[in-house]
């Protein structure tokens, strides 16, 4: 009867160590773009729920987060971000500035741990604009700072 009881269980203390070293860490957020240009994605690579608020771009108004109106997102997760048409606009009117064609803006967006932890996640998201459209964006990550 010992080798039916001999399994290993996972006991709570575990599951706070787990959680706990977790949250020793700056959050691991990615943003990126995939397909539609004016999509923006952001995937939780860490091992904690974060939640995100409005994305915030030069020139753009705010951003909210599509589904869940709180911006939960779980491990290996990821969250969507439509530009709403006025950003749509902001692009196009930024475009003859850039002889390459490539729309630059500058972004940030606030990301609270389970620790009650603020962070500010910066990022630049381009657009490539053709004939009076963008035809694709592309982000560039640049650091994640703790807020006080």
């Amino acid at each position: 009867h010992r080798d039916l009881h001999s399994f290993p269980t996972r006991r709570s203390s575990d599951l706070i160590a787990r959680d706990q070293y977790a949250l020793n860490f700056s959050p691991q957020v990615v943003p990126f773009t995939n397909g539609s240009p004016y999509v923006l994605t952001f995937s939780n690579l860490g091992k904690t729920n974060v939640s995100l608020r409005n994305v915030i771009c030069d020139g753009i108004s705010s951003i909210p987060p599509e589904g869940i109106p709180t911006g939960l997102v779980a491990p290996n997760t990821f969250m969507n971000f439509t530009l709403p048409d006025s950003g749509k606009q902001a692009v196009l009117a930024h475009a003859p500035a850039h002889q390459d064609g490539r729309v630059p803006f500058e972004c940030n967006v606030m990301i609270l741990t389970l620790d009650k932890k603020n962070y500010r996640l910066d990022f630049t998201w381009g657009f490539v604009v053709k004939d009076g459209a963008a035809s694709q964006s592309f982000t560039i990550p640049h650091q994640i700072k703790e807020m006080d």
